[in-house]
């Protein structure tokens, strides 16, 4: 497919996933875990609120700052589906012109259940985190060179949920294999995923008073590991 036909499909089928996401948010009602972040961003006063306000949450904070950003503007629940219907197309957008797979393939991704209802018309955070994490894989070919940028996205894409994390450090590892004779050429790039890291586990670290802790206190640190590792597969 030449490039003018290709750029053409591209907007097609991106304005086709907004408007069908358009009609589907029109149609959807909130779930509890959408209208729970929802309350939290609206009902904080403040980002130092805010973070008290997620202590016992176990989800970096990201996307209840753009909650609370928007909130501070409408306090219409609708205005957050709309958001993430337009991080959604961007998602999208992103992916129909950077991967390198056919065209039916892109059709089948973008119009599956996970990116038109998961991923989509379900407000959460985790379309943040494929969103970091196609910005990163944009640059996949290019990672030597803006080694950098590619990870920043990747701890961005860290700070959505956990099993970004995964992924994000998967990738990273996979670099530092690829390049572990030069390194050194990419300490900044490193410095600033640790930096994005420590980040991560001071957000997601439990408060004092969380009923997590006093349920681990008597557990083994092999039943600690094997529980959390399961769950998180579980997606929970």
């Amino acid at each position: 497919m030449n490039p003018p036909a290709e750029q053409k499909h591209v907007i097609f089928i991106t304005l086709l996933y907004f408007t069908i996401s358009l009609l589907g948010i029109l149609h959807h009602e909130l779930w509890l875990d959408e209208a729970h972040h929802w309350l939290l961003a609206l009902d904080s006063g403040s980002f130092s609120e805010l973070f008290y306000n997620m202590r016992h949450e176990g989800h970096p904070m990201l996307w209840n700052i753009l909650l609370f950003l928007l909130t501070r503007i409408t306090d219409n629940p609708f205005w957050m589906q709309f958001l993430h219907i337009l991080l959604s197309t961007l998602t999208v957008g992103i992916f129909l012109r950077k991967s390198p797979f056919s065209t039916l393939f892109k059709v089948l991704f973008v119009f599956g259940y996970f990116m038109l209802f998961e991923y989509n018309l379900i407000s959460r955070n985790y379309i943040l985190g494929l969103l970091f994490l196609f910005l990163a894989l944009g640059l996949y070919r290019q990672r030597k060179e803006k080694f950098l940028l590619y990870a920043f996205w990747l701890v961005l894409a860290a700070n959505i949920h956990l099993m970004f994390t995964v992924v994000s450090l998967a990738l990273l590892l996979l670099f530092t294999i690829e390049n572990k004779k030069n390194i050194l050429r990419y300490t900044s790039g490193y410095l600033v995923f640790a930096v994005g890291l420590v980040l991560l586990i001071v957000q997601l670290f439990p408060s004092i008073d969380s009923i997590f802790l006093s349920r681990t206190q008597n557990i083994t640190l092999y039943e600690r590991f094997t529980k959390g590792f399961i769950s998180l597969f579980k997606g929970w």
